[in-house]
């Protein structure tokens, strides 16, 4: 398996779709996307929004990759068009709602995915107004995902309000900022046993196809972070997990956080 995104052997540009039912804010999304790399816009006046018929490309560049995102519609009646997409991208990403119930409509989705073998990870989308749990709602999903949903990142709270997140892998906090790049910042201490326990939960995940990260675990030896990403890489492109990331489009929030997801390492 090449160290690539799999289905075009490393040509350019990669090819990444974003799917979701609509509402879900997947045109917030790639808008938002298309900024952080520095691409042309085509804003959209949210009041007058409606559903999108068919597929939106742009093309972009991001640290150096040429990438072509596939904007989908969300309408059932137009699945079609996001079957198209499905079938020429190297991988998809699924957005959905941050509410158990709402998020739930990315399910027959998420199942005709694994049925065509296409790599995808899942983007919880405006975790701005989340008021429960991150965890309800990937437990929700699971039921329609034989692969397991792996928590990328856990939000960092103040009061009621999401204000950040730890990332599992690097281990390294961030403050979101509107509509710029999220501020590093410490762990804060009230995260630190939620981050530990969600960052093993990750390692196990891994570990389960690896034989080598799981002797390092077994051994209570911290594998690298360059490690974890090049396994995190492998097993989306094997389809053996369904990376979790979280974040809220229409703020900006998470997005070069995604971006570096999709990269190849």
């Amino acid at each position: 398996m090449p160290d690539s995104l799999p289905r075009n052997g490393g040509a350019r540009p990669r090819t990444v779709a974003l799917a979701g039912p609509f509402g879900s804010g997947k045109t917030a999304l790639c808008d938002a996307l298309l900024a952080a790399a520095g691409g042309p816009v085509a804003r959209v006046d949210k009041a007058n929004r409606t559903s999108t018929t068919g597929i939106r490309a742009a093309t972009c560049t991001f640290m150096g990759d040429s990438w072509t995102l596939l904007d989908c519609p969300g309408s059932v009646e137009f699945f079609y068009e996001t079957q198209s997409a499905i079938a020429v991208a190297d991988l998809v990403v699924v957005v959905c709602e941050p509410t158990p119930e709402r998020a739930q409509a990315v399910g027959p989705l998420l199942r005709a995915l694994h049925q065509d073998g296409v790599p995808h990870l899942l983007f919880i989308n405006k975790i701005d107004i989340l008021t429960g749990r991150v965890r309800d709602t990937i437990a929700a999903l699971q039921g329609f995902s034989p692969e397991p949903l792996v928590l990328r990142q856990v939000p960092i709270r103040e009061g009621e309000k999401i204000t950040g997140y730890v990332d599992l892998a690097s281990e390294r906090a961030y403050q979101y900022r509107r509509g710029e790049a999220s501020q590093m910042i410490s762990v804060p201490a009230h995260m630190v046993e939620r981050e530990k326990e969600a960052r093993g939960a990750l390692l196990e995940a891994l570990a389960d196809h690896d034989d080598a990260l799981l002797e390092k675990l077994l051994e209570d030896v911290v594998p690298s972070t360059d490690e974890i990403y090049r396994q995190l890489h492998k097993d989306v492109v094997d389809g053996a997990i369904v990376p979790v990331l979280l974040g809220a489009g229409e703020a900006g929030h998470g997005v070069r956080r995604l971006w570096k997801a999709l990269r190849p390492r």
